[in-house]
């Protein structure tokens, strides 16, 4: 019976909710180019982690999904590693850096969304993530960089993106 839970867990059919192209930018300058044209708000946080993202430099397209806490099985609030280490025995992937910008630039993102990507670390050394979002529908879409230390909680009805094969 464990084994069979496993699998299902593993194998659990997740919804895609967008897909997006990566692998297009040889540089973040040139990201940030086209951001900045576009009008997507970065905060200073998210400017110092696009200044420091690597691209990934072949194109793929990448299935995203986005999972609240609660979707995650937890009842209540949970901690990020608690939160990453049940999304990825579910079967869902980390998403690369680029993920948060491209989302912005996008400009179709209609809800608070979290990337769950590899922390990347801000000027002070603290660990951070992206959060993309629109604060309201005449604004522009915002980036910004949002601590993710191992003692957060994260309310169940925060929602996440990740990637699904």
């Amino acid at each position: 019976m464990g084994l069979w839970s496993a699998l299902r867990r593993k194998t659990r059919l997740w919804k895609v909710w967008r897909t997006l192209e990566i692998g297009t930018y040889q540089n973040s300058e040139a990201l940030r180019t086209d951001l900045d044209r576009a009008g997507v708000y970065l905060s200073a946080g998210a400017t110092n982690v696009l200044s420091k993202t690597v691209l990934t430099p072949d194109r793929q397209v990448l299935n995203l999904v986005v999972v609240s806490v609660k979707n995650l099985g937890f009842s209540d609030n949970a901690l990020a590693d608690a939160l990453y280490e049940r999304a990825l025995n579910s079967g869902l992937k980390l998403c690369p850096p680029e993920t948060g910008f491209l989302l912005g630039l996008k400009g179709d993102v209609d809800e608070n969304v979290y990337i769950a990507m590899k922390p990347a670390l801000n000027w002070q050394g603290d660990p951070v993530i992206l959060k993309v979002y629109k604060a309201n529908p005449v604004m522009p879409m915002r980036v910004k960089s949002e601590y993710i230390f191992s003692f957060r909680y994260w309310y169940n009805d925060q929602r996440f993106v990740f990637v699904v094969d």
